[in-house]
């Protein structure tokens, strides 16, 4: 179907039964989907937007940790009007599901059409004009294919051009695509995305939440699973025998960033521990000023309890710390390790299902959850 077949009513649904009008008025208003506008909203207070966009709320779709509205692509503007001498509006209608985080924030955002029909129209519509919906910048395509054996293929479409053609090239009910966008720098990645046959627009964090409460859990858990739910902001990775999940922007609760990876076994089965490094932005002296939140165990970061700390040279420990403020004074006085021969200052937390190893060297700042 071409952009300009496109055409649905707002604010209103078919029914041929009703008195001969053919249309009868929807109980809610519809808001316009508005990628940009949308995902500022991820991380805000859940139940705050609710009632901010109760208006659009659709009757009987929302539960505790789902609020679902209606909403419409306004197409008016970039869409010409074919034959027609005078301009159309184009608005095919959305419902739109925003999901509550652990946090009680709003976690993400995914809208879907109403109708199936629309579908690769609307794919097209988002790929081409990207700009123009000033969805940021394009970062690729990752896709996905199953095969009729169940095998499958996959890999990243660097242009737009090869993105768009994919939906017409397979099945579409064995296809995943996702369209990244950086929507929000920093922030938020905008999805295009087909996956099981339908499309549909996502609004996503486009960071991994160092929550170490619950990256602790993570450790003996099911490799796959979380590879597969954070698929659009990492990607799977294999070097001399290794397998890892990598993720290249991490944040924790007080903002740091860092890249990461979680490493598995040789079945891709388990996650066996989660390695992490500072990002490369920070000079020497704020990674002191990190590892120093780090070490003295600030509640904030949720790294648990202390459990030792100790210099080590070359993987044997050296110099031992009864406590965090010990260590702290130690490196207050001698400084961080001034080269690649002086000893790395070690601190260690957690809970009773995983440590958190954080190492502070001469360049570096690493961590690593096992």
């Amino acid at each position: 179907m071409s952009l300009a077949a496109l055409f649905v009513c707002v604010s209103c649904t078919d029914n041929s039964d009703n008195g001969g009008n053919g249309t009868i008025p929807e109980e809610f208003e519809r808001i316009a989907f508005d990628c940009q506008s949308m995902a500022q909203s991820l991380g805000t207070d859940f139940e705050t937007f609710a009632t901010q966009n109760a208006a659009y709320e659709i009757p009987g779709k929302s539960t505790a940790d789902k609020f679902v509205m209606g909403g419409y692509v306004d197409l008016g503007s970039l869409v010409e009007a074919g034959r027609s001498e005078k301009s159309v509006m184009y608005m095919p209608t959305l419902n739109i599901e925003v999901n509550k985080d652990v946090y009680g924030n709003v976690g993400s955002i995914c809208a879907v059409p109403d109708d199936s029909n629309v579908d690769k129209s609307l794919w097209e519509y988002y790929l081409v004009n990207y700009e123009a919906l000033n969805m940021g910048t394009w970062l690729g395509a990752k896709y996905n294919v199953t095969a009729d054996d169940g095998t499958s293929e996959g890999g990243v479409y660097q242009t737009v051009d090869e993105a768009l053609k994919v939906v017409d090239v397979y099945d579409v009910d064995k296809l995943l695509i996702c369209a990244v966008f950086g929507v929000v720098p920093g922030k938020a990645y905008a999805v295009p995305t087909f996956e099981g046959g339908r499309f549909k627009v996502q609004l996503v964090n486009n960071f991994l939440r160092l929550d170490y409460s619950a990256l602790y859990d993570l450790i003996g858990g099911d490799y796959q699973a979380f590879a597969a739910e954070n698929y659009i902001i990492g990607s799977k990775m294999s070097m001399w025998g290794t397998y890892y999940f990598y993720c290249d922007y991490c944040l924790d609760f007080a903002g740091y960033a860092f890249t990461c990876d979680v490493n598995t076994d040789e079945a891709q089965a388990v996650i066996k521990s989660i390695a992490l490094t500072i990002d490369s932005k920070y000079s020497t002296e704020e990674q002191l000023e990190i590892w120093k939140l780090y070490a003295a165990g600030d509640a904030s970061l949720k790294i648990g309890d202390f459990k030792e700390a100790y210099t080590s040279s070359f993987g044997t420990k050296g110099e031992t710390f009864a406590s965090a403020q010990e260590v702290l004074d130690y490196v207050e006085t001698n400084g961080r390790p001034a080269g690649g021969f002086d000893p790395d200052i070690v601190v260690v937390y957690g809970s009773d299902k995983a440590s958190l190893t954080i190492t502070l060297k001469s360049l570096s700042l690493t961590m690593k959850i096992e």
